[in-house]
């Protein structure tokens, strides 16, 4: 049970019976749970509000779009193996969809809502060659005054995000001030 309101709520596609459910501010966590039974499967704490679910289509992973936090961090994305619980990535807010950084974008904007793009079709980087197949897996990321566009999953696995370390999770690393630049990774 979530102890503040339920901020996303999202169904696996490749598993009806699979909802995953995001709490608020005071809450800060993704609850699994089995609909037919109603039981509580799993929790994952991730020290902000929830404000959108995404499932991916192609791989047993959850993208976990973060808004206002408890400690301010960079990240608004964070995707999570399904039923490891095990963060795959954490996606800072201020890159864009070929990993480019904006540093003018704020990270104290709060991220609003979040949707899936079927087929969406990233065109090409300089240098990059071609667009991005429709297998790639795209969200729409929603603030005030702002819609973002991440690269979540790829058909060639080539998504942003950095590998976990000691405590499997770069954002209670970053609130820790565990800094370990050189284990990012670009898939």
């Amino acid at each position: 049970m979530h102890r503040s309101a339920v901020k996303a709520i999202a169904f696996a596609p490749w598993q009806p019976t699979l909802l995953a459910t995001g709490g608020g501010m005071s809450d800060r966590t993704v609850h699994f749970y089995h609909t037919p039974s109603g039981s509580c499967l799993a929790k994952i704490y991730v020290w902000a509000q929830v404000t959108g679910l995404v499932w991916s289509t192609t791989r047993r992973e959850i993208a976990v779009i973060l808004g206002f936090s408890e400690g301010e961090h960079p990240f608004r994305i964070a995707v999570f193996a399904w039923p490891s619980c095990e963060q795959t990535a954490a996606i800072p807010w201020n890159i864009n969809l070929y990993g480019q950084v904006f540093p003018d974008l704020h990270v104290s904007e709060r991220a609003l809502a979040a949707i899936s793009i079927p087929g969406f079709r990233c065109p090409p980087c300089d240098g990059e060659g071609d667009a991005s197949s429709t297998d790639d897996e795209c969200i729409a990321i929603i603030s005030k005054g702002h819609i973002r566009f991440y690269r979540i999953w790829s058909n060639t696995r080539k998504s942003f995000g950095g590998s976990t370390g000691i405590l499997h999770s770069a954002i209670l690393e970053s609130l820790d001030g565990i800094e370990n630049p050189g284990n990012e990774v670009i898939r």
